[in-house]
């Protein structure tokens, strides 16, 4: 009986050490770190002990999507890697797949080790305006997007005085209240901290906000043989020249019927695209204004409409409702 039990207690103990030798004692060693980084490019340290092997590494902005990214084969023996052409300001999401070998069975097993690592801010591109709110007189503006950056932006009335400043933004728009048939500049610029260290990036080209010239009056008309659409609208301070855009239909199908220098605020249109206009007709009309400055132009954009019939003009908000 004694020796039964001496026999089942070496088993046991056979057999628990049995699956020691196949689990073998790994623990999760293998790791990334970013240990440099420009505004395009990080390099990642690769961390791995005398049982591990780097395999493979991938890179996504979209943490749910770097393990299914494509792989980039790693060399024998890699401890770092560098990655390129990235979007400034940006986070990226890296992925490390390895292979543990156990040191008492040869048994190997893959593994995946994810980490978060960031580019440097550059120069904030296309700051522009969104949208000018004519009847609330609010203007909203946008720039591209850096996405793991903080942003401040200093918004300056047309003689050159400092109206807003705001520092800390997070995402890459915001607003200012305005007043109509003014023009504004507005610069942004992007920063973040890292390890502990500030990083702030230039800031961006002065972008100009400015109102869509708003029709006061309009009225289609005979003349003679010819039908006429006359249209009068609010100058805008600062403007190069004003587009003017034509459609039978509210939303669409519009055609731009002239332009016009900035010293003048009316128009007269007598064709609708290759047609001539039709006094029974009702028409919508638009105006964008236009700033250049050196090869760049910007524009006020268009989200209202003027509805044409006769003698009588409305506004409709026709864009983006």
């Amino acid at each position: 009986m004694k020796q039964w039990k001496k026999l089942s207690t070496i088993c046991t103990l056979a057999f628990a050490f049995l699956l020691f030798l196949t689990a073998g004692t790994k623990a999760q060693a293998a790791d990334i770190s970013q240990t440099n980084q420009t505004s395009s490019t990080v390099t990642v340290k690769i961390d791995v002990n005398s049982t591990e092997t780097a395999d493979a590494i991938a890179i996504s902005s979209d943490y749910n999507k770097v393990t299914t990214a494509s792989k980039i084969t790693l060399p024998a023996n890699a401890t770092s890697y560098q990655f390129k052409n990235l979007k400034a300001g940006c986070s990226y999401y890296v992925c490390l797949y390895y292979t543990y070998t156990s040191p008492y069975t040869g048994m190997k097993s893959s593994y995946t080790t994810r980490q978060t690592i960031v580019t440097l801010p550059e120069k904030v591109k296309n700051v522009k305006q969104k949208k000018w709110w004519y009847y609330i007189e609010s203007v909203d503006f946008v720039w591209d997007a850096q996405t793991a950056c903080k942003y401040d932006y200093i918004v300056y009335k047309a003689n050159g005085k400092k109206l807003v400043s705001k520092s800390d933004v997070y995402g890459a728009s915001s607003s200012f209240s305005v007043k109509n048939n003014e023009m504004y500049t507005v610069k942004v610029r992007a920063h973040m901290t890292l390890n502990g260290k500030n990083y702030v990036s230039a800031w961006s080209d002065k972008a100009y906000l400015f109102t869509q010239p708003m029709i006061s009056t309009a009225r289609v008309y005979k003349s003679g043989k010819k039908v006429k659409l006359s249209v009068k609208w609010g100058k805008v301070s600062g403007m190069n020249s004003y587009d003017i855009f034509i459609s039978d239909k509210e939303t669409k199908g519009y055609k731009k019927a002239g332009t016009v220098k900035a010293s003048k605020g009316s128009a007269t249109i007598t064709k609708f695209g290759k047609k001539k206009l039709k006094a029974s007709k009702k028409y919508y009309v638009y105006i964008v204004g236009k700033k250049k400055v050196g090869k760049k132009t910007y524009t006020s954009g268009r989200h209202y409409a003027s509805l044409i019939q006769g003698s009588t003009a409305s506004t409709v908000w026709a864009f983006d409702k």
